[in-house]
């Protein structure tokens, strides 16, 4: 067993002291109230002649979609919208984009939306310079060209995307979730306006933000938890804490919404550098076999996931709680862990989240520890390894 782990941490190490000399990309971001007037002027300085806009369907119908035309047309970019009505992205979603792409003769994309959208801008524009079929580009720095003019307008604050080197899409056939990461997939500019995030139910508010913090904090807790990552994880995390509660509460407050905005940006910076962990991986298995949304599983199985952990990464948690004035320095290090893991078990009860999965069987647990299991990357820094009866212990947690 001790082998086996040896050899699952192997190439985990060998990426570990790789990563310091592999430059990832950050976004310049135009950030403000009211930004989104400004984007097309640094759109226009790509040359870019027409657009495609990718957006989520209710997006499409909001009134700033037709200002933003406008305002496109002025800065003499043409644009064709794409809208489309899934929750979660598929692939082919990116592929019938790909054919409006080309017969409206684009060269340059614009996700406007949530995670989804953006992911779908990011997989249109790596398939129209690569002719290979997405699930050939599953994996780390399998996009081997160059893309067209890449743009991001987060209308959310979740998965961090518009920031973040790795796009997620089901590929629905084999039933699974491809991850395809590269730092071609960076956008080229941002921008974060957080009247776009106004329309936001409470509940979504609630669940993109505790999805934002669990990106976070699995980056910090890995492996590969750099400077950078460190960094941007507690300055993420913290503005999380800070802000997320206001703007569930008041959906017209618009400086928490530019805290959570500008929170997702650097959880999805820390992602692309730190990668994910377990949370990430049994909420995709939840996801795929019950169709339910990645936000809501995120927030569910991160406490059980930290707390299968802890003990190896205490100092990270103990760091991170600190950080967010969740205790004081004469506090224990396990301690002050079990304080943010404690916090987030109240975060889902203020804001309603379910922490079982009602679909969930006894039954069922072998099969789906089987595919945690299978599904989890040799890459992922983890800072514990999961054997099956953990996992069966930990989705056990979960049943109604």
């Amino acid at each position: 067993m001790k082998i086996k782990k040896y050899a699952e941490r192997l190439p985990q190490y060998t990426l570990k002291a790789v990563m310091p000399f592999v430059k990832l990309p950050k976004p310049p971001i135009l950030s403000g109230v009211g930004m989104l007037r400004r984007f097309p002027e640094v759109m226009a300085m790509t040359a870019v002649k027409k657009v495609l806009i990718i957006c989520d369907g209710a997006v499409s119908a909001q009134p700033f979609m037709a200002q933003f035309q406008e305002d496109l047309k002025r800065q003499k970019i043409a644009s064709v919208v794409y809208g489309r009505d899934d929750m979660e992205l598929e692939l082919h979603d990116v592929y019938n984009a790909v054919d409006v792409y080309l017969s409206e003769l684009c060269d340059g994309v614009v996700g406007v939306g949530g995670g989804s959208a953006i992911d779908c801008a990011k997989l249109t524009a790596a398939r129209v310079t690569n002719t290979k079929p997405i699930p050939k580009m599953n994996g780390v720095g399998r996009v081997f060209h160059r893309l067209p003019p890449l743009f991001a307008v987060p209308t959310a604050f979740g998965t961090g995307s518009e920031a973040s080197t790795a796009a997620v899409a089901l590929d629905g056939e084999n039933g699974r979730k491809l991850t395809v990461m590269d730092p071609k997939l960076c956008p080229l500019a941002v921008c974060l306006d957080p009247k776009l995030t106004v329309t936001l139910s409470p509940e979504q508010t609630a669940l993109m933000g505790m999805e934002a913090l669990t990106l976070a904090i699995e980056a910090d807790t890995g492996l590969f938890d750099s400077d950078e990552v460190r960094t941007d994880a507690l300055d993420a995390t913290r503005l999380i804490f800070e802000n997320l509660e206001a703007a569930v509460e008041d959906p017209e407050a618009l400086v928490p919404r530019m805290h959570l905005q500008k929170a997702a940006c650097l959880s999805g910076e820390a992602f692309s550098r730190g990668a994910a962990g377990y949370t990430f991986i049994i909420s995709n298995v939840l996801a795929v076999q019950y169709q339910l949304p990645t936000a809501a599983l995120n927030a569910a199985v991160l406490p059980l996931v930290l707390s299968f952990s802890k003990e190896r990464c205490a100092g990270k948690l103990a760091e991170l709680a600190y950080n967010a004035g969740f205790g004081t320095e004469w506090d224990e290090d396990l301690q002050l862990a079990e304080a943010l893991i404690e916090r987030l078990h109240q975060m889902n009860r203020t804001f309603g989240i379910s922490e079982t999965v009602p679909a969930l069987k006894p039954g069922n647990i072998s099969a789906l520890a089987d595919a945690v299991i299978a599904a989890k990357n040799p890459a992922y820094p983890v800072p514990k390894i999961m054997e099956k009866a953990d996992c069966e212990r930990l989705l056990a947690a979960l049943l109604d």
